[in-house]
């Protein structure tokens, strides 16, 4: 009985995966690699984040979500870590996580969460556009979230009302960067 049910979570992932790479191959000078030579260029004495690994991608879908992500860090002026397939929000002091959403097989976005010291910190959701998310957009929301994080970060007020509703068990308002 629980062969199928891997097999099905098999073919959700492969599905998901290719939803999120299906507009990708339509904007070549949108890629990854364009998004990060575009992004300025980081000090090194910067913040790092580091991303968390994806049990849900592997192979080349992971490198590539993987590298939209990181541009879009970049972009908000931090450093990025990618983390070994073992790697847990432990091992940093500043981590990104994130899942794909989906329901009955349609890809509904990319959700994040922030970590701090190991704990969760600011959560977010990008949404997906017709069922697919492409990686272009994958960066933005990632440099949007970064950004949020920065502000939040450097209002002590902000920081602290974040904290203690991510104690209280609330969720912190989604982030979706303006579309351009």
């Amino acid at each position: 009985m629980q062969l199928p049910s891997l097999q099905h979570a098999k073919l959700l992932t492969l599905s998901l995966a290719a939803a999120i790479l299906a507009g990708c191959a339509q904007t070549a000078d949108k890629s990854p690699a364009s998004a990060e030579n575009g992004a300025p260029a980081v000090s090194e004495d910067a913040e790092t984040v580091c991303l968390l690994p994806s049990k849900q991608l592997s192979g080349e879908q992971l490198t590539q979500v993987q590298a939209a992500l990181s541009a879009g860090i970049r972009s908000a002026g931090l450093n990025v870590e990618v983390l070994e397939a073992d790697g847990t929000a432990e091992d940093c002091d500043l981590c990104l996580g994130f899942v794909l959403a989906a329901k009955d097989k349609t890809l509904l976005g990319i959700q994040f969460q922030v970590f701090e010291d190991g704990k969760p910190l600011i959560a977010a959701n990008g949404p997906a556009q017709n069922g697919q998310l492409q990686l272009r957009m994958v960066g933005l929301y990632a440099k949007s979230l970064m950004e949020h994080y920065l502000k939040v970060k450097s209002d002590p007020e902000s920081l602290a009302a974040l904290q203690q509703a991510a104690q209280q068990g609330a969720a912190a308002p989604a982030q979706q960067p303006a579309q351009k």
